[in-house]
């Protein structure tokens, strides 16, 4: 996570980090809230279940997807 917002801030003018929490049983959805109430280009998706990296990466696509379509 710091290295993506660390290099991306320095590529991009408008930055946001977007992280799939996969309905990981450990302190990841803590860990990443409290990331991204401290820093606000850090979005967190969270999945009700874990159903794999595609759906993950599907998850992601779809909801960078919905934001450029809002933003356009």
């Amino acid at each position: 996570m710091r290295d993506a917002l660390e290099v991306g801030a320095r590529h991009a003018g408008a930055l946001e980090v977007v992280v799939c929490n996969d309905a990981s049983r450990d302190a990841t959805r803590e860990l990443l809230a409290a990331l991204a109430a401290h820093v606000p280009r850090v979005v967190v998706l969270h999945r009700a279940r874990n159903a794999g990296i595609e759906a993950s990466i599907r998850t992601l696509y779809a909801q960078d997807r919905l934001r450029i379509a809002i933003i356009e």
